[in-house]
């Protein structure tokens, strides 16, 4: 296919597939022949990569090209090991599915151990600016990062279609009594209709579970 280890490391990845284990008692390259994984079958990823590295740095000759492909997918597996998420993945999936996960109610704070979020990595983006390239260019990176930071941020009505299905549909159950309320005599001299509204759903409309 022409595709390079590092770009179906990354496609896999922003799918969601473990890099916990390999099915496989051997690996073999044009490069190198077969190699034998001792111990268990199940091994990981990265641990292939090594393997595959090591045997082509031992082989005879000038280093094939292969060896510095195998270094950049090594170099980006552990770059990457604590992205535990899809939306991780913020450089590489594209503002549609951006837009379609965050939808989906994915988690903008979501971090394994002490590795970073997917807004924290969104943030390092924002500040890199046009100098943040990934596969699909800067301009989609931009915009994924933009579309994760604003679904970190409060409710409002430019930041609805971000919001997870249950919070979207809670507003919309909201809107209505609460512009009636906004209508009552008794708040007369109060902020501007649209103004109450909004100010009560950005507190009560919320990526978790909505708050009744």
């Amino acid at each position: 296919s022409g595709e390079s280890p590092l770009a179906i490391l990354q496609l896999l990845s922003s799918h969601g597939a473990s890099r916990a284990s390999v099915e496989s008692h051997s690996l073999y390259t044009e490069e190198t022949g077969r190699i034998s994984l001792p111990g268990d079958p199940r091994v990981t990823a990265e641990r292939i990569l090594r393997l595959r590295i090591q045997a082509m740095e031992a082989a005879q000759g000038p280093p094939p090209p292969a060896l510095a492909r195998a270094n950049a997918a090594l170099d980006w597996l552990q770059t990457s090991s604590e992205w535990s998420t899809p939306l991780h993945h913020v450089a590489l999936i594209g503002a549609t599915r951006a837009r379609k996960l965050l939808r989906g109610g994915a988690d903008v704070h979501a971090s394994s151990g002490d590795g970073p979020s997917p807004l924290s990595l969104a943030n390092d983006l924002h500040a890199a600016g046009h100098a943040a390239v990934g596969p699909l260019g800067d301009q989609h990176v931009c915009e994924v990062a933009r579309l994760v930071r604003a679904a970190a941020e409060p409710w409002t009505p430019q930041t609805h279609e971000l919001f997870p299905d249950a919070a979207r549909a809670h507003a919309c159950d909201l809107l209505w009594p609460l512009a009636r309320l906004a209508n009552d005599p008794r708040l007369a001299g109060g902020p501007p209709q649209s103004a109450f509204v909004h100010a009560v759903l950005s507190h009560a409309i919320t990526r978790g579970r909505p708050i009744a």
